[in-house]
């Protein structure tokens, strides 16, 4: 199992999401652009070089803005949408698998 995935599993531990029986909950346009939106993000972190140098780091920063911006978030709009929606496990769980899928479509065109 690749980086993204361990990490996307861990966070969804922190979370305190639980697997349980569906709820019903259909979800929305809005957290398919949030999941969208983080796997791409995902994505990127994934493809980066590992350094720590300020150029480095700079021109991380601005692909993750370019991101963002395609999905039409500013970085506070972004982390704040992403919180709300993790923290809401009924709204989170069926975009679970949704996630999945996205990143790895995304590790496969690699």
């Amino acid at each position: 199992m690749n980086r993204l995935l361990h990490f996307l599993l861990f966070s969804v531990v922190v979370t305190g999401f639980t697997c349980s029986e569906p709820n019903g909950y259909a979800p929305t346009d809005e957290d398919r652009r949030v999941v969208g939106a983080y796997a791409s993000l995902a994505l990127l972190y994934d493809s980066f070089p590992s350094t720590m140098s300020r150029d480095s780091l700079a021109l991380y920063q601005q692909q993750a803005d370019s991101v963002l911006r395609q999905f039409g978030f500013s970085r506070d709009e972004f982390r704040r949408e992403f919180e709300n929606l993790i923290n809401s496990p009924e709204r989170f769980q069926p975009l679970f698998h949704e996630l999945s899928t996205e990143i790895r479509k995304g590790t496969q065109k690699r």
